[in-house]
């Protein structure tokens, strides 16, 4: 069978999926449009499918000529998005809201969805808050609107919380922004620096499970480093500055330490996932395990992250349902001591340590100078760890025809864990330490444990008349947010 596929206005359409129907046998266009395909004796018709067009089904009987026209599908107008406390249709949106689809997050090498969003949002900004492996994203939802805390709010799943950093990018479905102060209203004031839903995906009916395994390994190096002075040229320029012969023969000291490379270096970054999709029309669930694992650039820095999710979906019988979108996730990081900025300063003259095997005292040339490899060494024994069990547990009925009463209730309980040893030393007058140190804190820094929880009721009437439609919500929300910070410390 040969053919031509155009659209409506009679121009050629290339790479249009052209297939046997229910089978895998199949073709696509060229750019003139045009395809040859060897069909089976007993085909019935053929399937002729493009993103952004409604497909077309054409008989095949005795044809060997099947010319097909797709028209283009205009889905922008039906689409539903996720607002608060429900969903609306994109054409019916009064306020600003902007919506991203998991796949197109999916395939970013990151640890969270925080940082996925970059460049993804008009009107959102979104940079790293740090470079430390396995950071968040600040966002800033149409510029700073608030004093202090200008964070947005975050709901996943109908869970309201201020961190998303434990949300796997692939378990994502959708995410919408809302930017503006008539689509974040229902939220009241903490939604003043914009709202940020988050779905995550559910099961599926199908006839057997889909089971998906997917990863990536990458390498993460600094792109371009500061250009300094190497040794010779220092030596020069310091014997220029102090108008005296410190060095005698600068050109003979040669290139010297490049200290960008003694704390830099090529980390490796890796995700690993897998995932169960399946489900009948009394149930569907969606099973996911993800391993995340980053090496920071600076040494001694690492993040990783061990995440399951389980979301679920019951139907009792015909007006009554119940569910759960439930994750934990594990996470361990070691944390290097800054030395980006000392790397530097440090005089190009000096090897990390000197003829005796010390670490070398470059506090000829000021007290203010550290040498980097010696914090490397000595303060590297850093470790947090934690916990976080979030999700929601709901139940659903409707009756009397437009009306649907939904119960919520949330959990998002977070343990942190973390300890510092720095043991004793001494390089010069102004980098050491006179004692052993040892420090454990149930907490980290800015973060301290979590107890929170949240229970919601809302009653929903929806009505289609002819052309018309009216929804109105009512609810109630009672919430508690409990957060402790317990440490010590002990010297020798």
């Amino acid at each position: 069978v040969t053919g031509k596929v155009t659209d409506e206005k009679g121009n050629p359409l290339a790479n249009v999926s052209v297939l046997v129907r229910g089978t895998t046998t199949g073709t696509t266009t060229k750019e003139d449009g045009s395809y040859t395909l060897t069909v089976p004796a007993n085909a019935k018709a053929l399937v002729f499918s493009s993103v952004d067009m409604s497909p077309v089904e054409m008989a095949i009987g005795t044809a060997s000529v099947i010319n097909a026209t797709l028209k283009g599908e205009d889905k922008t107008m039906s689409e539903v998005v996720v607002v608060g406390y429900g969903t609306q249709k994109k054409s019916d949106l009064t306020g600003a809201v902007s919506s991203v689809k998991g796949k197109d997050i999916a395939r970013i090498p990151t640890a969270n969805v925080e940082q996925a969003l970059q460049g993804k949002v008009s009107g959102v900004y979104v940079a790293p808050s740090s470079g430390t492996p396995g950071a968040g994203a600040v966002i800033r939802i149409r510029g700073t609107g608030t004093l202090n805390n200008a964070n947005p709010l975050y709901v996943i799943d109908g869970m309201i919380t201020y961190d998303a950093s434990n949300v796997n990018p692939e378990d994502v479905e959708s995410i919408e922004v809302l930017k503006d102060a008539s689509a974040a209203a229902i939220y009241g004031s903490r939604g003043a620096n914009g709202v940020i839903l988050i779905t995550t995906k559910g099961g599926k009916t199908r006839d057997k499970a889909s089971i998906t395994a997917s990863g990536y390994y990458g390498v993460q190096q600094v792109t371009k480093q500061i250009d300094l002075l190497n040794a010779a040229e220092f030596a020069s320029a310091y014997n220029d500055l102090r108008g005296q012969q410190f060095f005698p023969n600068p050109d003979s000291l040669g290139e010297g330490t490049n200290w960008q490379d003694e704390i830099f270096r090529m980390a490796p970054i890796s995700n690993v996932s897998l995932s169960a999709n399946g489900g009948s029309e009394q149930y569907q669930f969606n099973f996911s395990a993800n391993y995340f694992s980053q090496d920071g650039i600076i040494e001694n820095s690492h993040y990783d992250r061990l995440t399951f999710r389980i979301n679920g979906e019951y139907k009792l019988n015909s007006y009554m349902t119940i569910g759960h979108n439930l994750s934990n996730s594990s996470t361990r990081e070691d944390v290097a001591p800054g030395v980006v900025n000392t790397a530097y300063r440090m005089p190009p003259v000096y090897a990390p340590r000197d003829s005796t095997g010390d670490f070398s005292d470059p506090t000829f040339f000021g007290l203010a100078i550290a040498n980097p490899a010696a914090d490397l060494y000595y303060k590297s024994d850093k470790h947090i760890t934690g916990s976080r069990l979030f999700g929601n547990l709901y139940g659903e009925i409707k009756f009397l025809k437009n009306f649907k009463f939904r119960t919520n209730f949330g959990i998002d309980k977070i343990n942190w864990q973390t300890e510092y040893f720095e043991p004793k030393f001494e390089v010069s007058a102004s980098q050491l330490n006179l004692n052993d140190r040892l420090s454990v804190s149930n907490g980290t820094d800015g973060k301290p444990n979590r107890n929170d929880w949240i229970w919601e009721q809302t009653l929903t009437y929806d009505h289609t008349w002819n052309e018309h439609h009216i929804t109105a919500l009512g609810g109630y929300t009672a919430e508690e947010r409990n957060g402790i910070w317990l440490g010590g410390s002990r010297e020798n």
